[in-house]
C-alpha cells in the first residue's frame, strides 16, 4: 500500500502510528481552537481542511468508532450548558444550540487522514509520511553508528565499502578513513576490524576471496589507478631524495658525536681530577667541623662555670645586703634613741632656763658643748 493510500484506505493501526503528531497540523495551517484551546467545532474543522460542512459530517459517520477513540464528544442538555456558560460566553451562533460536537486536535489530525478530496489532508499525510521517512533513515543510520561493539550489520556495510574500494582500484587506506567519518569509528578500530578481527570474530579480509587477497597483498587492485600510481612515484622520489638528505645529516651528526665524545672524556678526566680536590676538601672540612664541635663543647663548659659564679656572686651579694640592712636598722634604732635624749636635755635646759638658777651653772651649761658618736652616744667636748 503506497504512500497516502496506507493512511486512506490503512487500518485503524497504521493510522494510530501518527495519531500523536499533531504538531503537523500547525506546518500545514494555523489551527484555530475554541476558547478551551482543546477542541473544534464540525464547522471549524471544515474550514481547516477547506471542505464543505457534509464532508466532514460523512467522514465522522463513517469513522465514529475511531474519532469516539481519539475523544470526540457531542454535548447536549446539562453538560453543553455548562460548556456554553464557561467557553461559548458572547457567541451568538451557539446561543440557541441544542447540541454540539467537539472535536479535539487528535481527531481533526485522523481526519485529515481519511478525507480524500482535500489540498489541506493532502498535505498532512505527506508529512505524516515524511516524518516516516526521516524516522526511519534515523534508525537505520543509528544501527550504523559504531556503539562500541561489532554487529552483523556494520560488519557488512565496512566489508562492502572496503570490497567497493578494492574493484574501483582505491586504496583500502583511503576507504578506511571515509568509513570512520561515516561510521564514527576510531580509524585504529577499523583497521584491527579488517585486518587481525579478535578472538572472536575473525578479521574482514578474509571474507575477500583467494585471488582478491593475492592481489591485493602485491597491490596489483591498484594498478588501473594512474592517480594513486602517480602519487606511489611521486612518493617514492621523495622517499629517495629524503634518504640522501638523510644520509648527509647523519655524517654531520656522527661528527658532531665524536666531538662530543671527545669533550665529554675531556670532561671526565677534568671531573676525576676535580673529584680528588673535592674528597681532600671534604676531609678538611670534616676535621674543621670536629674542631669546632670540640670548641663548642669546651665554650659550654666555660658559659657553664660563669653561671655558676655569676649564680654564687648574686647569692652573695644577697647575704651581704641582708646583713648591711641588719646595721642599718640598729644604727637607725640607736639614732632614733639619742634623739629622743637630746630632746630630754633640750626640756631639762629649757626648764633651768626658765628657773634662772645660778650664773654659773648657767654659764657652765652654756660654755658646755657635746657631739653625737657613731654609736649615737654623746660625749662633753669642753
Amino acid at each position: 500500500m503506497a504512500n497516502g493510500l496506507k493512511l486512506l484506505e490503512g487500518t485503524k493501526n497504521d493510522r494510530d502510528k501518527y495519531i500523536k503528531r499533531t504538531d503537523v497540523l500547525d506546518k500545514v495551517k494555523k489551527v484555530v481552537l475554541l476558547k478551551d484551546g482543546e477542541h473544534m467545532t464540525v464547522k471549524m474543522v471544515a474550514g481547516f481542511y477547506e471542505v464543505e460542512l457534509k464532508t466532514i459530517q460523512s467522514v465522522m459517520n463513517r469513522n465514529k468508532a475511531e474519532l469516539d477513540f481519539d475523544g470526540v464528544e457531542t454535548l447536549k442538555g446539562q453538560g453543553l450548558k455548562v460548556y456554553k456558560s464557561t467557553y461559548l460566553q458572547g457567541e451568538g451562533m451557539y446561543k440557541k444550540i441544542a447540541r454540539l460536537n467537539i472535536i479535539p486536535r487528535q481527531a481533526v489530525l485522523r481526519i485529515g487522514m481519511l478525507l480524500t478530496d482535500s489540498e489541506v489532508a493532502s498535505k498532512v499525510r505527506d508529512y505524516l509520511l515524511e516524518i516516516e521517512k526521516n524516522t526511519a533513515r534515523k534508525d537505520k543510520e543509528s544501527t550504523l553508528k559504531f556503539l562500541g561493539t561489532w554487529n552483523k550489520e556494520l560488519d557488512d556495510f565496512v566489508f562492502k565499502y572496503i570490497q567497493t574500494g578494492i574493484k574501483n582500484s582505491i586504496p583500502i587506506r583511503k576507504s578506511m578513513k571515509e568509513l570512520s567519518s561515516i561510521l564514527e569509528v576510531n580509524y585504529g578500530l577499523l583497521h584491527s576490524r579488517w585486518y587481525t578481527g579478535d578472538k572472536v570474530l575473525k578479521p574482514l579480509r578474509h571474507r575477500l576471496d583467494k585471488q582478491t587477497l593475492i592481489k591485493v597483498s602485491k597491490g596489483e587492485h591498484l594498478k588501473n589507478n594512474k592517480q594513486y600510481t602517480d602519487d606511489c612515484f611521486i612518493h617514492s622520489s621523495r622517499v629517495n631524495e629524503q634518504i640522501a638528505n638523510s644520509n648527509e645529516q647523519y655524517q654531520e651528526l656522527k661528527q658532531v658525536c665524536n666531538r662530543l665524545l671527545n669533550g665529554i672524556n675531556s670532561v671526565y678526566s677534568q671531573n676525576e681530577r676535580d673529584y680528588t680536590r673535592t674528597v681532600n676538601i671534604y676531609k678538611i672540612i670534616n676535621q674543621i667541623k670536629t674542631t669546632q664541635e670540640q670548641h663548642s663543647k669546651a665554650f659550654d663548659e666555660i658559659h657553664k662555670k660563669i653561671d655558676h659564679i655569676e649564680e654564687s656572686l648574686e647569692e652573695r651579694k644577697e647575704d651581704k645586703i641582708i646583713e648591711l640592712n641588719k646595721e642599718l636598722h640598729k644604727v637607725k634604732q640607736k639614732l632614733k634613741t639619742a634623739n629622743k635624749d637630746n630632746k630630754k636635755l633640750s626640756m631639762h635646759i629649757s626648764r633651768l632656763t626658765i628657773l634662772n638658777e645660778d650664773t654659773d651653772f648657767q654659764k657652765d651649761i652654756n660654755s658646755t658643748a657635746f657631739k653625737m658618736e657613731r654609736n649615737g652616744n654623746l660625749t662633753k667636748m669642753y
